[in-house]
């Protein structure tokens, strides 16, 4: 009885530790630095699906050649975590004036293909993920006062 209560306070010792540890962590941008240019002609670029396995090393490829980048994401912490003042984070794309100016837009987002089986309600949610965000970002050129010339929409593997 004694050896398992010693366990239990080592363990929440260890949970305490980690907690306070995480409150601390760097952030990604910073671990891994971002080298931003300065571009005398920089591009803003509107990018869905940021956070994603594409979406990151794109998103810093882009800040890399001097863009200027506005990231729609539902994980604002996430984003910031990833590409702290490169980037202009929005959750909504009613947060983008009509009066913006947005050179190009690359839509990434989707509910992520692997991990879950593919059951029914689970392709639903992997087809309703990315018609939504795309038919919104649509709405977005629909109200801008000045579109973009280039929309490009990407879904897993494949584009176009």
């Amino acid at each position: 009885m004694r050896a398992w209560i010693v366990f239990f306070v080592a363990a929440i010792a260890a949970y305490y530790a980690a907690v306070k540890l995480q409150r601390r962590k760097v952030p990604t941008w910073i671990r891994e630095p971002i080298g931003a240019a300065v571009s005398p002609n920089p591009k803003t670029i509107l990018v869905t699906g940021a956070t994603g396995f594409i979406g990151r090393h794109w998103c810093r490829a882009l800040i890399e050649r001097g863009d200027r980048l506005i990231v729609l994401t539902r994980n604002a912490h996430r984003a910031r975590d990833l590409f702290g003042p490169h980037a202009e984070i929005v959750t909504s794309l009613d947060q983008i004036g009509s009066s913006q100016r947005i050179d190009a837009i690359v839509n990434l987002a989707g509910a992520p293909i692997m991990g879950a089986p593919w059951t029914k309600r689970r392709r639903e949610l992997l087809l309703s993920s990315r018609l939504n965000t795309t038919e919104a970002v649509v709405q977005l050129i629909e109200r801008l006062e000045r579109r973009p010339s280039v929309l490009v929409s990407m879904s897993a593997v494949g584009y176009y």
